[in-house]
């Protein structure tokens, strides 16, 4: 297998597309499990199939090598496993790029010890000879971890998703105005249509598969035949907006609405059939018994109602006087339920007796979801702040596992028990869907550096240190020759926004915000770990930091679109520079300290002359918010970075400083951007989760790195090779450039 690369690279197209295709599936026949599980540990050969067919292709040709009838050892198939994970997680990143095979399975492998996969790796890089990225550390979520897929497609919040029983098929609505049909097995959209009403609140599949039930903002239903284009038919509605539905069977559906009461729906003749009342609040959750007799309802009025779906009418009325319950699920045989709330606790109810059993402080934020299996030995519970726990319901309620989803704003999440373990589809910050698949024995085998988002980074020039700062309200400083964290600093008690380092590594200066009494920007001795003791105050969220060459002045920038200049050494205020008309989010200073380039929310740039402390230049051309600038060592060039998801370079050498050209490849956001000490190259990260190399002489981008999450800030070392990244995630990722010219 030494030479396939090279014996691919000789074929004819066609006949290199069918060896790859074929040759797994010839050798599984043939029963040549040896040569199979040296194939697909064959980094050439990984390559180039993912370049020339669907990565999907890649992952099934895995599933003959781990068939029974295959003769591989356990320890090799259990490698295959790893390696299979490995690349279905990285579905995406090489759906968008496949040059980057070599940089998602270092990213997400490092970590394991096994010689097939110490030698996959040692062989991991472009067979091309073109820049690239090489993660230093096992930064990337690892194949052991809950997460199954990644669904990317919808390209806003997605706000209601659900699963079929036996996780094959998801639907999912959001507010970009469209219905989406996923195939889990493959992670593909099957189908889609459009919402004229585009916000869609609530979504059900019947247990068959084929068809689909979906309320909209404007409170109405329609019906979806999920296995053709036809327009869904519209049932009915409500007199406010629904947020629970759920299907009985084939014919039978029944919703639940802000406007207190559930309806009952035939679906063979499109009508409703009943109208049930009796909750005094908003019903924010329904669940049903698996032979569609009862339905158990949850409501902002503090109740939990059981209802006889024949009888139409209410048997049972259970108060909790704690909270309002946000979420609801019920045995299949209907004599178990088990409720979450708003103040995060979670109550298990005898349903024959009408009684509370327990409860159980699951949580520090309102419950979203909850799910119990069907001899009422488990459950589990998710929280909208991203936190899944499993619990033993045997006796008392007692938590087993708990999980991070890694996004803090759950809006849409289905929950269900499949075998031994749970499935869990829910929505992330970055529009995308997160399939799960877990149990007890689960784990998150990779520890993040941070708790929460590194929206800052900075490199020393001197030192061989980098600076980090998160909204979890720690810095952390690094040893950059092995990504290792060195201390974390801790005093800030808000969310830290901004970070930078003074040119001799000796000095960080630190900016926090958000709605906390903690809006100050700090001074840390970085050889100590200590704060030294002066501190800015702000009476408005700190937006921004930066230090002239020479380490003796500090500016910083805030929500109220000022720009401050400050004496380092002592922490007086000698000015304070007035022109945005918004928030400013970026500063940078030219190398010999006499300019200052600022960027707004106003979706300017300005050009501040610090001698005379005066605005010399604005700068227009962005069509949305300005996050970002950095200078060129020479001050010849602004690179600023912009929410229009471009990236400009400004020339400020002109005797009217304008745009020099436009980067674009981005699509989203732009979070930062960082420049060599030569001023050669920039890197850019992004709110698509992509960091990019670019060549500035050439206006063009020649490397690019995908994380799991948006990354929100970047910086390069003075060697021009060494760069890390900050997660959405709370990751970092130690990356180096490779082949680089």
């Amino acid at each position: 297998m030494n030479n396939l690369a090279t014996r691919l690279a000789k074929m004819p197209y066609d006949q290199k597309r069918a060896t790859l295709a074929s040759l797994p599936s010839h050798l599984a026949n043939a029963a040549q499990a040896e040569r199979l599980q040296s194939l697909l540990t064959n980094f050439g050969f990984l390559e180039a199939k993912v370049s020339e067919l669907e990565p999907q292709q890649l992952i099934e040709d895995y599933d003959l090598a781990l068939q029974p009838n295959i003769n591989i050892i356990e320890d090799k198939k259990k490698n295959l496993k790893l390696i299979q994970s490995a690349i279905r997680l990285s579905v995406n990143a090489l759906a968008e790029d496949t040059t980057q095979m070599a940089g998602q399975l270092l990213g997400r492998l490092l970590s394991y010890d096994s010689l097939e996969i110490d030698t996959l790796l040692k062989h991991a890089k472009p067979t091309k000879a073109t820049p690239w990225l090489r993660p230093l550390t096992p930064s990337l979520i690892s194949p052991d971890d809950p997460l199954q897929r990644t669904l990317i497609d919808h390209t806003d919040r997605i706000s209601a998703v659900t699963m079929t029983a036996d996780g094959q098929l998801a639907l999912s609505g959001s507010w970009d105005g469209t219905l989406k049909l996923w195939d889990l097995n493959v992670g593909i959209l099957k189908r889609e249509i459009k919402n004229d009403a585009r916000w869609t609140t609530a979504v059900a599949i019947s247990p068959d598969g084929k068809l689909g039930l979906f309320a909209s903002r404007n409170a109405t239903l329609q019906l979806w035949d999920l296995n053709n284009d036809v327009k869904p038919y519209t049932l009915g509605s409500h007199s406010l907006a629904v947020n629970a539905i759920a299907f009985l069977d084939r014919h039978r559906a029944i919703s639940a609405s802000n406007d207190g009461t559930m309806k009952l729906w035939n679906l063979s003749n499109r009508s409703e059939t009943e109208t049930l009342t009796g909750h005094t609040d908003a019903i924010t959750a329904i669940d049903v018994t698996s032979d569609g007799k009862l339905v158990i309802s949850a409501s902002l009025d503090k109740t939990i109602k059981l209802w006889d779906l024949k009888k139409a009418c209410e048997i049972a009325s259970l108060k909790d006087s704690t909270s309002k319950i946000t979420a609801i699920s019920i045995t299949s045989d209907g004599k178990f339920g088990i409720s979450g709330s708003q103040n995060g606790t979670i109550k298990l109810w005898d349903l024959v007796n009408f009684i509370e059993l327990d409860t159980f402080q699951a949580h520090n934020s309102p419950v979203c979801a909850i799910a119990i299996n069907s001899d009422r030995t488990q459950a589990v519970s998710a929280s909208i702040n991203g936190i899944i726990k499993q619990y033993d319901l045997m006796n008392d309620i007692s938590e087993q596992s708990s999980w991070n989803c890694e996004t803090d704003n759950i809006s849409a999440i289905k929950i269900i028990k499949k075998n031994e373990g749970w499935l869990a589809i829910f929505n992330s910050t970055d529009f995308a869907l997160k399939f799960w698949d877990f149990c007890d024995e689960t784990k998150q085998h990779l520890s993040k550096p941070h708790h929460d988002s590194v929206w800052s980074l900075a490199i020393a020039k001197e030192g061989n240190v980098a600076l980090s700062g998160s909204w979890d309200k720690t810095l952390k400083l690094w040893n950059l020759s092995n990504g290792e964290e060195k201390c974390t600093l801790t005093d800030h008690t808000s969310l830290i926004n901004t970070v930078t380092i003074t040119p001799d590594g000796k000095w960080g200066l630190s900016g926090s915000s958000f709605g906390s009494c903690d809006r100050t920007v700090k001074l840390w001795d970085l050889d100590s770990g200590q704060e030294k003791q002066i501190t800015i105050g702000y009476r408005d969220e700190v937006k921004a930091v930066a230090i002239t060459a020479d380490g003796k002045l500090a500016l910083s920038s805030s929500e109220d679109g000022k720009v401050k200049l400050w004496n380092l050494s002592n922490g007086n205020e000698l000015e304070t520079l007035v022109g945005h008309t918004d928030e400013v989010w970026a500063l940078a200073v030219t190398g010999d300290g006499k300019y200052a380039v600022s960027g707004s929310d106003d979706y300017t740039l300005k050009v501040w002359d610090l001698k005379n402390r005066v605005e010399k230049y604005t700068l227009k051309g962005h069509n949305g918010e300005v996050a970002t600038v950095a200078i060129t060592p020479d001050g010849q060039w602004a690179i600023s970075g912009s929410a229009d998801c471009t990236i400009k370079v400004w020339d400020l050498k002109m005797k009217s400083p304008r745009e020099k050209y436009t980067l674009t490849g981005h699509n989203r956001e732009i979070s930062a951007v960082a420049l060599t000490t030569d001023g050669h190259l920039a890197i850019s990260t992004s709110w698509d989760n992509n960091l990019k190399v670019w060549n500035l002489q050439e206006g063009k981008a020649i490397a690019n790195f995908r994380g799991d999450s948006e990354l929100f800030s970047c910086a390069i070392a003075p060697d021009g090779i060494t760069i890390i990244a900050g997660e959405a995630s709370g990751r970092l990722h130690f990356l180096r450039l490779e082949s680089i010219a």
